[in-house]
């Protein structure tokens, strides 16, 4: 706009210059005269049109800076769709779990097991000694069918996840195979993670359940395991590429023979949670824990007390296997070896 305005003062001051100069006497004629103030009105209209285009010019450009001054700012891109759920405002669902029909064929020789936890897993304590030999049992059902839903957002550049997982095995309830079959929907685990941090009910931490080997038992080998889901606070930190650490803070619960029977019962009488460390090494596909508890035993019954300091140590581990399959033929007498997971 500077230069602009440098042009029109030039074009003015040189048309003021060019009328007010006087002309040689030799050229003072009507004719002359007549033509220099032609020339002269020529120059003026030639300036008024250029200051003319001038002033245009500036005003259009004026115009598109108001107009890039008040243009909204662009929207932020929308995050991409998940493509394993859905979304509703920040928050990313997920559901799944599955539908499992399953056929149970018992045989007992020394007993035979009410229908129940003893005929649906493999309890070493609920097998049956000492008694008459029994016909073998055959048991279908679907109550190993499996619900889960699970919630995740960012809150402030942190990652927070609600998951809940139910089934019809953990609690079967009333219903009898002689009608309705029905069974209670019951939670297994219910938990919400924020970033490292674990809030609700999970496997406890003393037990590491990617030991578990694959039977066709469901809950596998329990006559050689740890076997518990209960509520727990839990924070866990990596150590390295292939090492991590697991605290956890845990219900207590005591069970020990009753004073009264020799059978077992649960005492709910704790007040000090369960204090429990794992440590997880996971090279390749291989898998290994080491874990330890430390714990108070409260027993309170028919009128007499009694406390105790517990404490364990668990280690687990599960070695993956490496096979090497023959691929096809590159050329004769050559083949490709590699491994199959």
């Amino acid at each position: 706009m500077g230069r602009n305005t440098t042009l029109k003062a030039c074009l003015i001051t040189s048309a003021a210059i060019a009328f007010a100069m006087p002309a040689p006497a030799s050229a003072q004629t009507s004719a002359e005269l007549a033509e220099r103030v032609r020339q002269l009105e020529a120059t003026l209209t030639s300036v008024q049109a250029e200051l003319q285009q001038l002033q245009t010019r500036e005003a259009q450009q004026s115009a598109d800076i108001v107009r890039i001054q008040q243009a909204p700012a662009a929207a932020p891109a929308a995050p991409a769709a998940p493509t394993d759920g859905f979304r509703v405002g920040p928050t990313t669902f997920r559901l799944g779990g599955y539908v499992k029909a399953e056929a149970l064929y018992s045989d007992y020789s020394a007993g035979d097991i009410a229908t129940g936890t003893g005929r649906d897993f493999f309890v070493p304590g609920a097998i049956p000694v000492g008694g008459a030999s029994e016909d073998a049992a055959l048991d279908l059902h679907a109550k190993q069918t499996r619900l889960s839903f699970t919630a995740t957002r960012a809150v402030e550049g942190h990652t927070l996840t609600a998951y809940v997982e139910a089934d019809f095995q953990s609690s079967p309830g009333t219903g009898n195979e002689n009608v309705t079959n029905a069974y209670n929907f019951a939670v297994r685990r219910a938990t919400v993670t924020y970033d490292r941090w674990l809030f609700g009910q999970d496997w406890t931490t003393f037990q590491n359940v990617g030991a578990l080997p694959e039977t066709t038992d469901f809950i596998g080998p329990s006559d050689g395991t740890v076997f518990a889901r209960q509520a727990l606070v839990r924070y866990t930190h990596p150590l390295g590429a292939h090492l991590g650490l697991a605290v956890a803070l845990e219900n207590p619960e005591t069970t020990a023979y009753a004073v009264a029977a020799p059978t077992i019962a649960a005492y709910d009488d704790d007040s000090v949670p369960d204090v429990v460390a794992r440590l997880n090494w996971t090279p390749g596909k291989h898998q290994f824990s080491l874990a330890a508890i430390g714990r108070q035993l409260s027993v309170q019954d028919a009128g007499v007390t009694r406390e105790a300091s517990g404490w364990g140590v668990s280690a687990s581990g599960k070695v993956g296997r490496h096979r090497a399959v023959h691929g096809p033929r590159l050329c004769p007498g050559r083949r490709i070896l590699g491994n199959r997971s």
